[in-house]
């Protein structure tokens, strides 16, 4: 497939227009949006949302999934929880927080409301077959226990053209019949993709208890971040211009997705690659990644030091260093605080969020670096932020 410097987004789930990705709006020029959503009572909805984000996108009413007929589609009494699979009876007592601030009985709103006759589609089926849209280079994937379904669809255009994949995945068994995070984790690597990160968890509850009891309750869905290796990125029978315009991309959803070391991996295998022409109307995010990678050479900045067993067996003989001095906190004011049952509940609690102000105290009396100023720039500003702690917490920890 010819090599175009436009990006291609594919979100799965398109009720109320809503995406696993977010980006400020001069990217959107760079790229064509599209979406999927079994429910056509939603679909005029999405398509106001996305006009009012900048995002002009098109919107297909199709199930998306690993097989091509038409089939049943459930849609619960919580809309947002419809799928392709029924709740498990395992998970039928839980409960969560619902986006309305009350607890949610599982087996109350996802319970069946009805059912719809829709059409199921793979995306390469649609991508390549049917030559409805361009394959994903980011896929976004909301699908409520259907997730490796829909990436089983989309084999070749996972191995040929897909970048980045933000995946929503159950650690459980929440519906009857999915696969859960294992089983999408080894196929997606299968195909030259490694696991990144989580993006926190939506808690359950094994049953209502009184506020007071309440835990911090189970993990059990959450989105879960998937980059192509750049040594996965050279794909046989692609050309070198092919295969310099996938580092590039792969290097933009990296920085975005806060994964730097992978885009400097990116650059560095760039400047092996014979390097295009450059198009009249460059894109927005070839230049981000062009000024990104400029700064990124002329940094000047410590690294942490790197362990090594071995120094430490050669200094096991030696002087040890002497211990740092205990703190004046640690010594007078902690033992006070320990002794009064308040203080120390207040203490204990408060700990992670002064920690944290202490960070962003220290980060924002750090000059930025050029690469923060890129960010910046282009409108990146959580990304260039958590640079920015990033080096507070090396240099005051």
């Amino acid at each position: 497939m010819m090599s175009s410097n436009r990006l291609s987004h594919h979100h799965i789930g398109a009720r109320e227009g809503s995406g696993s990705i977010h980006l400020p709006r001069l990217f959107n020029d760079d790229i064509d949006y599209v979406y999927y959503d079994p429910d056509t009572d939603c679909i005029n909805e999405a398509r106001s949302s996305l006009d009012q984000a900048g995002k002009y996108a098109t919107v297909y009413p199709f199930c998306i999934s690993n097989k091509n007929n038409t089939d049943k589609f459930n849609i619960m009494v919580e809309p947002y929880l419809s799928s392709i699979f029924q709740l498990s009876q395992e998970f039928k007592n839980f409960y969560y927080i619902s986006r309305y601030k009350y607890l949610a009985k599982l087996d109350n709103v996802m319970s069946v409301d009805h059912e719809i006759v829709t059409e199921f589609r793979s995306l390469d089926q649609i991508c390549f077959s049917d030559a409805l849209a361009r394959p994903p280079h980011c896929l976004t994937i909301d699908a409520q226990g259907a997730t490796w379904e829909v990436l089983k669809g989309a084999e070749k255009c996972l191995r040929e053209e897909t970048l980045c994949v933000i995946a929503e995945t159950e650690m459980h068994p929440l519906y009857e019949g999915q696969k859960t995070f294992s089983e999408v984790k080894s196929y997606l690597e299968s195909l030259g993709f490694f696991f990144c990160c989580f993006d926190g968890f939506m808690k359950f509850g094994a049953q209502s208890v009184p506020t007071g009891l309440r835990s911090t309750n189970l993990d059990i869905v959450t989105n879960a971040l998937f980059l192509k290796k750049p040594e996965a990125t050279k794909n046989s029978g692609q050309d070198k211009p092919a295969i310099f315009a996938r580092l590039q991309k792969l290097a933009f959803y990296a920085i975005i997705m806060n994964q730097t070391e992978i885009a400097m991996d990116c650059f560095a295998r760039l400047k092996k690659t014979p390097q295009t022409n450059l198009p009249a109307d460059v894109p927005h995010y070839i230049k981000f990644i062009i000024e990104f990678s400029k700064a990124a050479d002329k940094l000047d900045q410590p690294q942490l030091p790197i362990f090594d067993i071995q120094d430490i067996t050669k200094s096991a003989g030696s002087a040890v260093p002497a211990a740092r001095t205990r703190s004046i906190f640690r010594k007078f004011i902690r033992p006070l605080i320990d002794k009064n049952r308040r203080l120390h509940h207040f203490y204990i609690h408060s700990r992670p969020l002064i920690d944290k102000l202490r960070h962003l105290w220290r980060a924002a009396g750090l000059a930025p670096t050029a690469v923060e100023d890129v960010l910046e720039q282009y409108e990146l500003y959580e990304q260039a932020g958590w640079l920015r702690n990033r080096r507070a917490v090396a240099y005051f920890k």
